[in-house]
């Protein structure tokens, strides 16, 4: 789960596996303008994948009762359809350094519709994320 703190959101990332930096049922305030990714392994460089992403299992599984014979259609989570949409793919985060995205490299979003997602492309790898966002009052 994320922390949050004055606008501020904070995560550890570590592994190869996709982890949610915002998840479209977080309802955060305001849109992000700052998101920082440091690279906190001692000899490591990380490689870095950042995306939205947005099911869309019900409108796909939909289109196919509207074409398809069958009663009924098996819905797990095996067989749900995303749409992804990368802000970063293999992006060099070298040992010791951070990457800083501001409100110019950041895309505005619709965090009702998608998440937002981070992978490192080795498991070993570690990194620690800072986002900022807009606060609504």
């Amino acid at each position: 789960m994320s922390k949050y703190n004055k606008g501020l959101i904070y995560k550890n990332i570590s592994g190869n596996t996709a982890q949610v930096l915002i998840d479209v049922r977080e309802n955060i305030s305001g849109q992000l303008y700052y998101i920082s990714i440091c690279n906190t392994h001692d000899t490591e460089d990380a490689y870095v994948d950042l995306y939205f992403s947005k099911d869309v299992s019900e409108d796909y599984f939909e289109h196919r009762r509207n074409f398809d014979e069958e009663d009924s259609l098996n819905f797990d989570e095996a067989t749900k359809q995303y749409q992804t949409y990368y802000m970063a793919k293999n992006l060099l985060v070298e040992n010791g350094n951070t990457l800083i995205l501001d409100n110019e490299d950041i895309i505005p979003y619709d965090n009702s519709q998608y998440s937002l997602y981070i992978k490192l492309l080795n498991g070993s790898s570690t990194i620690d994320v800072i986002m900022k966002q807009d606060i609504k009052l």
